[in-house]
C-alpha cells in the first residue's frame, strides 16, 4: 500500500546527516488512579478506562517526521519493500534515487506508518538506536517473528509489549489517562476526567493557531501541520496536540482473534464537528490489519531508575500547576 500527497516545496529537498531520534516525554503520575464513571464518558457511559497502576512516560507529540528519519536510514539495509512505500517512509520522506530525504518544512509533521512498522521503531529504541544490526528492529519489545498471519485472516501478533520494554506502543488505558485524566480535576487531590483532551469540559475548536485550539479538520497539510502549536491547550500532563495531528495507535487489542488494535485521536482530515465521539476512540479500518493502516503513533516509555541515563538523548519534561477550565 502506498501514499502520496503533493507538497508545493517539493522542488527542493532536505537532506540530513544520519543522527539518532531526540524525543520530549511528559511524566504521567498518580498511579493507582481510578477509571472513568458515567458522567465522564457520557457517549459511552459503561466505558471503564483510564486506570493505570504505575508511573510512565509518554512523548509529548506523535513520533514526527525528524524523530522517524534516522529510523528511516538505519532500517533501510534490511527494507526488503519499495523505496516509495510509505508504510517504511511515512508520507513525507522520499528517496532520491540516492538516498532517504526529508521534504522540507515537514521536519516537525506528525508521521503515519503501520503498526508493525511502529513495532519495529520502539524495538530499536529500546536497542538503543543502533545501526548495522537487523536484530535491533526484531526484537525486544515485540517480537516480529509473530507477525504473521493465518488462512483465515487472523494474525498472530504478540499482544503486548515485554515485561522489561524501556519504549512501547501506548496502550489504551496509557493514551486514556495520559489525554483525559487530571489528579486536581474536581479540587485538590481530587482525581477525574475531563470530557475532552484539552484539559476542559469545551470542545476543541477547529482553525489556524490564535484562531482554533486544534488543527482537526483543516483538512490539508500547511504550516498548521507543525506540532505543538497550540501549547495553551494542553492535556492535564502536558501532551500536546491531543486533538489534532494524526489519528494514534495503541497498543490494545479490540479483538483477541484478528488482532485489531484501537486507535485514539482527530486529525487533520477529521471535521471538528466530531471531534468529541472521535477523540474518545476508534479502531483500525476493518480489514487493513496491523500492516495496512497508516496511522500515527506516540510512544510510551518506562520511569527512568535513579542514576541511570535517559536514552536517545530523550528530555523528561515537567508540566507545571494543572490548569482548570470549564
Amino acid at each position: 500500500m502506498q501514499r502520496t500527497v503533493q507538497l508545493l516545496t517539493l522542488a527542493v529537498i532536505a537532506k540530513a546527516s544520519q543522527a539518532q531520534p531526540v524525543i520530549d516525554f511528559v511524566t504521567v503520575g498518580a498511579p493507582g488512579n481510578r477509571a472513568t464513571v458515567p458522567s465522564e464518558v457520557p457517549d459511552w457511559p459503561g466505558m471503564q478506562v483510564g486506570s493505570v497502576n504505575y508511573e510512565y512516560r509518554i512523548s509529548q507529540t506523535e513520533v514526527l517526521v525528524e524523530d522517524w528519519y534516522p529510523f528511516v536510514q538505519a532500517y533501510a539495509p534490511f527494507w526488503n519493500g519499495s523505496v516509495a512505500d510509505s508504510r517504511f517512509t511515512s508520507i513525507f520522506i522520499y528517496h532520491d534515487g540516492d538516498q532517504y530525504v526529508m521534504a522540507p518544512g515537514t521536519e516537525r509533521y506528525p508521521i503515519d506508518t503501520t503498526w508493525h512498522m511502529a513495532a519495529r521503531y520502539v524495538n530499536w529504541l529500546h536497542n538503543g538506536a543502533i545501526s548495522g544490526q537487523e536484530w535491533a528492529f526484531e526484537t525486544g519489545v515485540y517480537e516480529t517473528s509473530t507477525f504473521t498471519q493465518n488462512p483465515d485472516g487472523s494474525w498472530n501478533d504478540q499482544v503486548s509489549h515485554s515485561p522489561n520494554a524501556r519504549f512501547w506502543i501506548p496502550t489504551y488505558d496509557e493514551t486514556f489517562k495520559a489525554f483525559y485524566y487530571d489528579p486536581d480535576r474536581y479540587g485538590s487531590g481530587e482525581g477525574g476526567y475531563w470530557l475532552y483532551p484539552n484539559s476542559s469540559n469545551v470542545s476543541p475548536v477547529s482553525g489556524p493557531p490564535g484562531v482554533g485550539t486544534t488543527n482537526a479538520g483543516l483538512g490539508t497539510f500547511s504550516q498548521y501541520s507543525v506540532a505543538g502549536q497550540y501549547p495553551d491547550y494542553a492535556t492535564p500532563w502536558g501532551v500536546l496536540d491531543a486533538s489534532g495531528g494524526e489519528n494514534e495507535l495503541s497498543e490494545t487489542t479490540r479483538s483477541e482473534h484478528f488482532r485489531d488494535r484501537y486507535e485514539f485521536g482527530t486529525s487533520l482530515g477529521t471535521s471538528a464537528n466530531f471531534i468529541r465521539f472521535i477523540d474518545r476512540t476508534d479502531w483500525q479500518r476493518p480489514g487493513a490489519g496491523p500492516d495496512g493502516s497508516l496511522v500515527g503513533f506516540r510512544i510510551a516509555a518506562s520511569i527512568p531508575q535513579p542514576g541511570g541515563v535517559v536514552l536517545l538523548g530523550a528530555v523528561v519534561t515537567a508540566w507545571g500547576a494543572h490548569r482548570r477550565r470549564k
